[in-house]
């Protein structure tokens, strides 16, 4: 998706383009005559050479907060890295390198401190990614990173660029923080190609001096309206006719005076979210409520939508591939013809000294010049001491006054964010945060930063006065060329009315009485006696029903009763054995065997014997059964009344507590009123206490703050003015030098002093060393001019 192919391309003609130059530069170097008399245009050049030697193709990306600057830098390179959100979040300027795989700083993160002595803190992408919201977002608990954090280097590998260029992600030119503007700004100035973010609503109100400034600062801009997606099919704009909307209105943004023609070449929609979405497969969601994962066709539909093709070729072909080469070029050969011309005009006027006629009225002059030169140079040191010491005199009443009145303005919001506290708790814990103080803190930080910024310009425009002044004085003119503040406010945090608490602490002795007796009465009554009286006679019901199952299986088991049987009982008795008795005479009568039937009630009577045995069994166990049961219940009974004697004491202390509880909730209603208007009488005293302690804190002019931070800034003034003085005293000696030395040519050679000969041998160098600039000059012009076309 990324067209690597035609970033290699652009990188291959940019370094054989640039040959050309570093040649030019090389054979001016190779010029032996320049380290004799001429150093001063030799290391100029040498700077140059050394910035064309280092420079990378920047790239800015600029546009309002919440643009989605960060997701675009993010889609360019392929990878979610840079922090973004709907919320301003990059506070500093953050910069995207490209590297080789080899390079050392692969994958790594600095993070440069604007104080110099503090060094860089390196991170891992891989490791400390979570680490970057507290160096590059206004959301950061650690450090100040608008006026701490000078900007954030990233080391990235991206397929198809090998080195030199940079994507730079910039804080946005209506950034909340202070110093934003100006960061945006420098940065835009010293890119060689800048993209412009818009939202979908396209150019508000405040955007116009936003683009107006972009295109005075940057002649080759790129004009995006992000979050293409979001564009509704039902609206009246296709996408086409929003871009021709969208071209219109900035055009006219930035219409009369600056008269500046946007191709519409250079306008795109598209949307950073899709294309990153798409390219980045470590994403597996777009949004946190997703429930599935993005699918690879999914991606390449979202490649598609996101129009972010079409954008990649532009700037890869049209701009990198094409305009890199004059634009890193043409700079520093337009900056070296400067140097170039500069240097030809010193030795022209050399050669013309050496060729010109002297005659006795000029050798006068040229006599005359020099038995006062040193004098003059005396006199012309003075004055621009003078004017020196003038301007910092100046400067220091200048910076005295926005110093006081940037105090004042301290004062005034750090008042209204203490009147703005309504709630004194949290007042009171921002007060034992310390919030105040680190807020004072930061607001004197930052206005020192700002101040430091504002003394750095004033301090530039001095000394280029100060060098046009000596240049004037001269009738040969030759360029040369946390403190962390704690407040601390005691402050009474109990508001209870003395009268009232001491009422509503015997109310609730009361309470804590009446309870403590529900409490006896609760363990004197327990429930266990009457759980086991009624367990017990459920017990007893259970026994004499078991015994009545029991005695009716008894019964059963020893059946019907048994009837009174007939048996048949044999017995012996003797009869006659009949006639006439003569048998039973002699013999006896004969005995035979007789049956008879008799009654037999044994089995009944044994069956009513153990069913008597039975139920006298079972009815004494009855008797001790029902006996048991009805103790029982005469027991439960008295237990019961017990409880109920007892349940009505604990109800009368019930409504005793209820009775001293709607007592207590109108002392604590009263309680309440009177702690409230309490609280509020102590926060409108702690804030006024506390205003006047910040005030107090920066008095002006009399406190110790006010009188250090003057102190400082003073003492940076005085310092860099001696600079100035020292450079300056530096540049009018070798002007004088250069002044005196062509007036003794001119006095030697009317004097006859300087032979035709030498004149003639100083004449033809000086025009072989012309001849070579000249030479270097045109080849210079022509890559110009070149790049320009």
């Amino acid at each position: 998706m990324v067209a690597t192919t035609k970033i290699k391309k652009a990188i291959e003609i940019v370094s054989d383009n640039t040959k050309i130059t570093v040649n030019l530069f090389n054979d001016f170097f190779k010029i032996k005559e320049l380290e004799e008399h001429y150093t001063h245009y030799l290391d100029t050049a040498k700077e140059l050479k050394s910035q064309l030697d280092n420079q990378e193709f920047r790239i800015t990306v600029v546009g309002e907060f919440s643009s989605g600057k960060s997701t675009f830098i993010n889609a360019l390179i392929g990878q979610d890295i840079l922090l973004h959100g709907l919320s301003e979040t990059t506070a500093t300027v953050t910069y995207v390198h490209c590297v080789k795989k080899d390079n050392s700083k692969i994958n790594q993160i600095e993070v440069h401190f604007t104080e110099p002595s503090k060094q860089p803190v390196i991170l891992d992408l891989d490791k400390d990614k979570d680490l970057l919201k507290q160096y590059t977002t206004t959301f950061s608990n650690t450090v100040d990173v608008v006026s701490e954090i000078e900007g954030v280097h990233f080391y990235l590998n991206i397929e198809g660029i090998e080195d030199n260029v940079v994507f730079i992600d910039t804080p946005g030119l209506n950034g909340v923080a202070e110093g934003h503007r100006e960061v945006t700004i420098n940065e835009i100035q010293k890119a060689h190609a800048s993209i412009c973010l818009f939202q979908l609503r396209g150019v508000t109100e405040s955007e116009k001096e936003f683009l107006e400034l972009v295109c005075k600062y940057q002649n080759n801009t790129i004009f995006v309206m992000n979050r293409i997606d979001e564009l509704n099919e039902r609206e009246d704009r296709s996408y086409d006719e929003q871009i021709q909307f969208f071209h219109q209105k900035l055009q006219e943004s930035i219409g009369d005076p600056i008269n500046i023609n946007i191709p519409k070449s250079s306008i795109f929609g598209l949307s950073s979210l899709l294309a990153l979405v798409a390219n980045d497969h470590s994403i597996k969601k777009i949004y946190e409520t997703d429930k599935a994962n993005i699918t690879g066709e999914q991606r390449q539909t979202m490649w598609q939508t996101s129009r972010f093709s079409s954008f990649q070729n532009y700037l890869w072909h049209d701009v990198i591939e094409k305009q890199k080469e004059q634009l890193l070029k043409r700079s520093i050969c337009e900056r070296f013809d400067i140097v170039l011309s500069a240097l030809l005009q010193e030795i022209t006027a050399e050669i013309a000294i050496l060729t010109v006629d002297v005659i006795d009225e000029d050798l006068l002059k040229i006599d005359s010049q020099l038995e006062k030169i040193d004098l003059q140079k005396g006199k012309n040191s003075e004055k621009i001491q003078n004017f020196i010491a003038n301007r910092q005199r100046e400067l220091i009443k200048d910076f005295k006054y926005e110093i006081t009145l940037g105090f004042q303005n301290i004062i005034i919001e750090l008042t209204k964010r203490v009147d703005s506290e309504t709630d004194f708790d949290n007042f009171y814990q921002n007060l034992n945060n310390n919030d105040y103080g680190n807020a004072l803190a930061h607001q004197l930080a930052d206005l020192k930063i700002v101040y430091k910024k504002s003394l750095t310009t004033a301090l530039k425009a001095t000394y280029q006065e100060a060098t046009e002044r000596t240049e004037s004085f001269v009738p040969r003119i030759s360029i040369s060329n946390k403190r962390i503040i704690k407040i601390e406010h005691h402050i009474n945090t109990d508001f209870s009315p003395v009268n009232l608490t001491a009422s509503k602490n015997k109310i609730h002795s009361k309470i804590h009485t009446i309870q403590q007796q529900q409490i006896e009465l609760k363990a004197n009554h327990s429930l266990t006696e009457s759980k086991v009286l009624k367990s017990e006679i459920n017990h007893a019901q259970m026994v004499l029903k078991k015994n009545k199952i029991n005695q009716d299986s008894e019964v059963k088991r020893l059946g019907i009763e048994p009837a009174v049987q007939n048996k048949r009982i044999e017995y012996q008795t003797t009869e006659s054995r009949g006639g006439t008795g003569f048998l039973d005479f002699m013999i006896g009568e004969k005995e035979v065997t007789r049956t008879r039937v008799v009654k037999d009630s044994s089995n009944r009577d044994a069956w009513n014997k153990n069913k008597l045995a039975l139920s006298k069994q079972f009815t004494e166990q009855k008797i001790e059964s029902e006996r048991r049961i009805n103790q029982l219940k005469g027991r439960y009974v008295d237990e019961q009344n017990k409880q109920s004697i007892n349940d009505t004491k604990i109800e009368n202390l019930s409504r005793k507590i209820k009775g001293l509880e709607n007592d207590l909730e109108f002392e604590q209603k009263v309680f309440d009123e009177i702690y409230s208007k309490n609280k509020r009488e102590a926060l409108k005293n702690a804030k006024m206490k506390l205003v006047n302690k910040i005030a107090k804190q920066i008095a002006i002019p009399e406190s110790d703050i006010y009188l250090n931070y003057q102190a400082e800034l003073n003492k940076d003034l005085e310092k860099n003015c001696l600079l100035i003085s020292k450079e300056v005293t530096k540049y009018l000696e070798y002007l004088h030098k250069q002044f005196k030395q062509n007036l003794l040519t001119l006095s030697n050679k009317r004097k006859n002093k300087l032979g035709f000969a030498e004149t003639e041998q100083k004449t033809k160098k000086l025009t072989i060393l012309a001849n070579k600039i000249q030479k270097i000059q045109v080849k210079n012009i022509n890559g110009a001019n070149s790049n320009a076309r």
